[in-house]
């Protein structure tokens, strides 16, 4: 049964207001949290925000333009891709990819 975090951290803080002896690690196997978790509810009133997951970039229009106007720029985007590749390990997915059939096509061409 799904309880949310705020149920929890209530619950936490009634039990200790009931019975202000109880150790950390009982409500923490009660309501299966870590003893952190029991910690933080007792120091905090509210549960912390949650982090947006990583990977996502939330732009507004404005934003965007500005984004696209990078990466219309050949040097930036090349120290762009270089960061980003950096120390990374590819592997191949065994599909053709138009992308890289392109690139190397235009390696030929320019020899």
């Amino acid at each position: 049964m799904y309880r949310s975090r705020e149920w929890i951290f209530e619950r936490i803080r009634r039990d200790r207001r009931l019975d202000p002896m109880v150790s950390q690690r009982t409500p923490a196997q009660r309501y299966r949290v870590s003893c952190k978790t029991v910690v933080k509810t007792l120091h905090h009133p509210a549960p912390p925000v949650r982090k947006p997951p990583l990977g996502y970039l939330d732009l507004d229009t404005k934003g965007a333009k500005l984004l696209f106007q990078i990466f219309n720029e050949p040097r930036l985007c090349a120290a762009i891709a270089d960061r980003i590749t950096f120390r990374c390990t590819f592997s191949q997915t065994g599909t053709e990819s138009y992308r890289l059939q392109a690139t190397e096509a235009e390696h030929h061409t320019a020899r």
